[in-house]
Parts: C-alpha cells; sequence; structure tokens
C-alpha cells in the first residue's frame, strides 16, 4: 500500500540520516523518548513507528516533515497540533467521521479516538487519514 511505502521511505531516511550523521542509535533513541528496541525496530522495518514517534524522530535528527495542503506546506510541529488541524478540516468541509473513515479505508471508531487524543494513529494510518483530505506527509531530502 502507498501509506506503507510512503513510511518505509521516510525511515529510510531517518535510518541514513542517523548514519550519515554518525549518531548511535540510543542516543536518538534518547532523544525521542523511546526504546532502542523500538527504534532498532523501526529501522529494520519490522514494526511501524506511531505518528508521534515519526514527528519526534525527524525532530531528533533535526529534520522536518512536511504537510502539503492545498493551503501550502506547512511544517508539522506535533501529533495534537496537526490533529486539531485535520478535525478543523473536516469539520470546515462539512464532513462527518464516518466520511473521513469511508474516504480513507479507516474505521470511524479509529477517527474518533485519534480526533479525541485517547490513542495516536501508526504512521500509516496517518497517511491515510491525511489522503482523505488529498493531504500528504513529506520529509524532504536534506540539502548536501
Amino acid at each position: 500500500m502507498a501509506d506503507t511505502a510512503t513510511v518505509a521511505a521516510m525511515v529510510e531516511q531517518l535510518y541514513i540520516e542517523r548514519h550519515r550523521r554518525r549518531l548511535r542509535l540510543r542516543e536518538v533513541a534518547d532523544r525521542m523518548g523511546v526504546s532502542g528496541a523500538a527504534l532498532s525496530a523501526w529501522e529494520r522495518h519490522v514494526s511501524a513507528p506511531r505518528a508521534q514517534h515519526l514527528i519526534a524522530w525527524a525532530h531528533a535528527l533535526d529534520r522536518q516533515l512536511i504537510l502539503r495542503t492545498h493551503y501550502g506546506p506547512m511544517a508539522v510541529t506535533s501529533l495534537p497540533d496537526l490533529t486539531a488541524l485535520l478535525v478543523s478540516e473536516r469539520k470546515a468541509q462539512g464532513l462527518l467521521q464516518r466520511e473521513v473513515a469511508a474516504a480513507s479505508g479507516l474505521r470511524q471508531s479509529q477517527i474518533c479516538e485519534w480526533e479525541s487524543g485517547n490513542r495516536p494513529p501508526t504512521a500509516p494510518s496517518l497517511i491515510r487519514w491525511l489522503a482523505a483530505f488529498n493531504w500528504h506527509l513529506d520529509l524532504p531530502a536534506r540539502d548536501p
């Protein structure tokens, strides 16, 4: 699926960046507030990070995720801010959670949990949620 491939490409970029900067896995994991085992599993594509961990990972490496919307590109600073933006957009478009879920291939209960802050989405699920609004998450290439 495109969502999984998108996240895998970002993970690969972050893995390469960590090695380019000669940072130890433990050091980056500490900056993110996660275990070294979790970061290792993400780098090896054994599991997918939650959305807030992908954002923190980029920040830990001084990188910035960019949200591409019809309003223009925006820097992603936190999952709560991004969630608030998604809720605002859903309401501005007059959409119900179930309509967003249908457009994204997700369940309405997931959208409800994420919007209420009860449970963060995985990074691939976030990609699908954004796609319901024709929005995209990007990790721009670092200048050489």
